[in-house]
């Protein structure tokens, strides 16, 4: 919903977009805009060799060009599938920069803080009551179907946010998407009304 809220065509006909300031990102991501992926830009990323066995991903802010078509940079904190762990001085940084181009910043924090127990690695949450978008899962808790189970953010992205919801849940859908199987094995449509 947050995605295809700040990314897609406009009523002008611009092309609106969400940009990963590291990647790799979260798989999951790719099929969740209605115009589809040409809404998302990726960043590469920086890497730090840590020692023999170990490195880092790091934001490449040197490289990070924020274009007028981009809306909002999001990035999840852990990444799945690597684990990595943005640094609180790298979040300050992505922070300054969406203040300074009035974007939106998406933390997406389905795998880590405030829970207990989720990473191990210290980190301090950025914010800023007009910029910030905090996304907590309750799915990794034993609730896989409740994939947003808290978002802290503006009060208009909330506002518009709980109506779009609202609209979503109002007659959820509860018909499969694929066809039924007749006898035969194939296909068949079933009359409506």
């Amino acid at each position: 919903m947050l995605f295809n809220m700040l990314a897609g065509s406009t009523s002008g006909g611009a092309l609106q977009k969400i940009l990963f300031p590291i990647v790799p990102e979260y798989i999951g991501y790719a099929n969740q805009l209605i115009e589809g992926e040409e809404c998302f830009v990726g960043l590469k990323p920086l890497i730090e060799n840590l020692n023999e066995w170990e490195f880092k991903y790091r934001v490449d802010f040197d490289n990070l060009k924020i274009s007028s078509e981009v809306t909002a940079l999001c990035l999840s904190r852990p990444t799945n599938p690597t684990g990595n762990v943005v640094s609180d001085k790298e979040m300050a940084h992505i922070l300054e920069i969406c203040r300074a181009n009035d974007l939106f910043l998406i933390v997406d924090h389905a795998y880590g803080n405030p829970f207990p127990g989720m990473i191990f690695t210290k980190t301090q949450e950025v914010w800023d009551s007009e910029r910030t978008i905090h996304l907590f899962s309750l799915s990794k808790f034993g609730l896989p179907a409740v994939r947003t189970g808290i978002v802290v953010g503006p009060e208009e992205v909330i506002e518009r946010l709980s109506k779009i919801n609202a609209i979503l849940n109002l007659a959820s859908g509860s018909v499969g998407h694929h066809p039924f199987q007749s006898r035969l094995g194939k296909p068949t449509l079933l009359p409506c009304g």
